[in-house]
């Protein structure tokens, strides 16, 4: 005599719940498909920031790796006789400082209030020089032909925390290397101390 397995009503329940879930599986459910896209855009909007950099344009920057990849970390120290203000006029083909006597007195053939925009610098034009080194702003001096130059040193304490003396004789004020803001009096910026923080800009903006 043949003996057939007793199942309790629960282990049919238990099946049926199973081929639901397998169907459920094969075929595909909305709520499965919904998951599923939402975990691609938000990989696809990990790829987006880094594509435009940390901060994007006008987040302050410690260096290129803050900034796009069609962006720069741009660090503006103009002498405070440019007052602010970056020099955006047009060369007018001056070549030597001589070239610019007619135009008036302390004026060269030069681009000291020029603020750099990631493209090519423009040429030369006569403008005004420094006069003193007030002019001319902290381990800087105005030299002879109305251009600021480093203070001159002989040790590296002759000079304020964002600039040091090399080695040597005759030496003057140079600007500090570094590689953290803890090297310097301000901040480190592309491996240079300087006074604030740079800006990711669009290069040849």
């Amino acid at each position: 005599m043949r003996m057939r397995a007793a199942f309790p009503a629960c282990a049919g329940l238990w099946v049926s719940s199973l081929i639901t879930v397998v169907l459920a599986a094969a075929c595909g459910s909305p709520s499965g498909t919904g998951i599923g896209a939402g975990t691609t855009g938000t990989a696809g909007t990990g790829a987006g920031t880094t594509t435009t950099g940390a901060g994007g344009i006008g987040h302050v920057c410690h260096g290129q790796a803050d900034c796009g990849l069609d962006q720069f970390c741009n660090v503006i120290q103009l002498p405070p006789f440019c007052g602010g203000k970056c020099d955006t006029a047009p060369s007018d083909g001056c070549q030597t400082d001589a070239d610019c006597a007619d135009a008036g007195t302390g004026l060269v053939c030069d681009r000291p209030c020029y603020c750099f925009q990631g493209g090519a610098q423009p040429q030369h034009r006569c403008t005004k020089g420094c006069s003193t080194a007030a002019d001319c702003g902290p381990d800087r001096v105005c030299d002879a032909t109305h251009r600021c130059a480093g203070a001159p040193c002989t040790q590296p304490s002759d000079c304020t925390a964002n600039f040091t003396c090399p080695t040597g004789s005759g030496m003057s004020c140079a600007i500090k290397t570094c590689t953290k803001d803890s090297d310097c009096g301000d901040f480190c910026v592309d491996g240079r101390c300087v006074s604030a923080l740079g800006t990711c800009e669009l290069a040849g903006a």
